[in-house]
């Protein structure tokens, strides 16, 4: 064991120090998220050993700050956790998962369209529930980022050409969640109304030009 812990010290030692580069988390995280499972972490140090998970970095010489990409510790250790464990998860990984806030999470749980679950370590969030909604809405904010506009006027365009939306209110700023199928026509029900203001914006344009 001391041998163990020698080498994975040495690994802390020789890593670069630096920010992070990808999406990572750090090998204390790691650990304290497996903490229900005395094989998945002992599967994740060996796999750090043996550099099946690579290190990113560290920001101290200690093992526990040593940085490793998350979709890698994800796809080595989240296989030796209990059932319960792989069947849910946080709000906030669903949050990353749906590309929305976690508040926004916590809101489609309150509404009943996102579903909870009692397991060993309080409540969290069923990955079936999530899967469903991500195959059927997508929020006005993804839609916009997507396409160089605002989460405001694709709501905007929503209501003027009556798609429907799902809003969930909360304490700061609502979330708008439109179907699937509907995305693709709300960009271009989106574009055709910027191109009517920008047309309207050059006309008043040339007819002030033609008064002066």
């Amino acid at each position: 064991l001391q041998n163990f812990i020698g080498r994975i010290k040495s690994i802390a030692f020789m890593t670069p120090l630096n920010a992070k580069s990808e999406e990572c988390l750090t090998v204390g995280t790691a650990l304290h998220e497996l903490r229900h499972s005395l094989e998945a972490q002992v599967h994740l140090m060996h796999s750090v050993l043996t550099r099946d998970i690579r290190l990113i970095g560290s920001s101290s010489t200690t093992v526990a700050d040593l940085q490793i990409p998350d979709i890698e510790f994800r796809s080595e250790c989240e296989g030796k956790m209990p059932l319960w464990y792989r069947e849910t998860s946080t709000s906030r990984a669903i949050g990353k998962q749906l590309g929305c806030r976690q508040e926004w999470v916590l809101g489609l749980v309150k509404y009943g369209h996102l579903e909870e679950k009692q397991t060993p370590i309080g409540m969290r969030i069923t990955q079936k529930s999530a899967e469903e909604f991500a195959n059927a809405f997508i929020s006005l904010a993804a839609v916009a980022t997507a396409n160089d506009t605002s989460a405001r006027s694709l709501v905007s365009t929503c209501q003027s050409h009556g798609i429907f939306m799902l809003t969930i209110e909360t304490n700061h700023i609502n979330a708008s969640f439109v179907r699937r199928e509907d995305a693709q026509l709300v960009v271009e029900h989106g574009q055709l109304n910027d191109q009517r203001k920008l047309g309207g914006v050059r006309s008043q344009a040339e007819r002030t030009e033609e008064s002066d």
